[in-house]
């Protein structure tokens, strides 16, 4: 990965065996030059429209164009950029 890689959570299709496959495998399925999957994130089940179920994963992006290449695969459903989020400084109130 380069120094600065993004976080992001990764929505996609179920396989039509309706299973999640595991993250190895779902990484060589995307095969996204710069996409690492974070094998310790244990993939989340969401309840989709139209019995088009979906899971998240987490992982990080390095290269600029990996989330173009994602967009164009045909399982992923959506790209979220996965925000740090603290409580505010003192400073800050």
């Amino acid at each position: 990965m380069s120094e600065n890689p993004h976080s992001i959570l990764l929505e996609l299709r179920m396989s039509r065996e309706d299973r999640v496959p595991d993250i190895k495998t779902l990484a060589t399925q995307l095969n996204v030059k710069g996409l690492v999957l974070d094998e310790n994130y244990e993939p989340v089940m969401m309840a989709g429209e139209n019995d088009d179920n979906t899971f998240i994963v987490h992982a990080w992006l390095s290269d600029p164009d990996a989330e173009k290449e994602l967009g164009k695969h045909p399982d992923v459903v959506k790209v979220w950029m996965d925000t740090t989020i603290a409580p505010l400084s003192q400073e800050d109130q």
